[in-house]
């Protein structure tokens, strides 16, 4: 086999424009590849932290309020100034409390739209041997 075999089939004139074809894929995949990069990159800044932090004041309340039986005595002042005591001023909280014999208690404000909200809920017992469920949304206060 000669070293002519192994040429392109192709005129001279038309192996430069391959070339070119061939360069100009290959820096296309690569700046795909660096933006992709990029980007989930930037995603992975984004401050997960701070939602956590928010989350676990909402379930650190909640569970102060329930150590010191206030869900038992379902005593919606004493609740409320508990709320106001514990928590940071940045925070607001809305707590929904439901019991199995239908008694029901709302305390704080609706949570805004928007926003991130953290929630979550716990499961207690009332003086009279009922159980419940307390419901807590927190968030940011702008």
């Amino acid at each position: 086999m000669s070293l002519q075999q192994y040429k392109l089939h192709c005129p001279k004139s038309k192996r430069g424009i391959i070339f070119t074809l061939d360069a100009v894929i290959a820096m296309s995949i690569f700046l795909l590849v660096v933006i992709i990069t990029t980007f989930y990159m930037a995603k992975a800044g984004e401050d997960k932290l701070a939602k956590i932090n928010i989350y676990n004041a909402g379930s650190d309340a909640l569970s102060v309020i329930d150590n010191k039986n206030l869900l038992k005595e379902l005593d919606e002042e004493e609740i409320e100034s508990e709320l106001k005591n514990i928590l940071l001023a940045k925070y607001s909280m809305r707590l929904q409390i439901r019991t199995n014999n239908d008694l029901s208690l709302d305390i704080g404000k609706q949570p805004p739209v928007g926003r991130f909200i953290g929630s979550g809920e716990r499961f207690f017992v009332t003086k009279d041997n009922n159980f419940g469920i307390a419901r807590f949304s927190i968030w940011e206060k702008e």
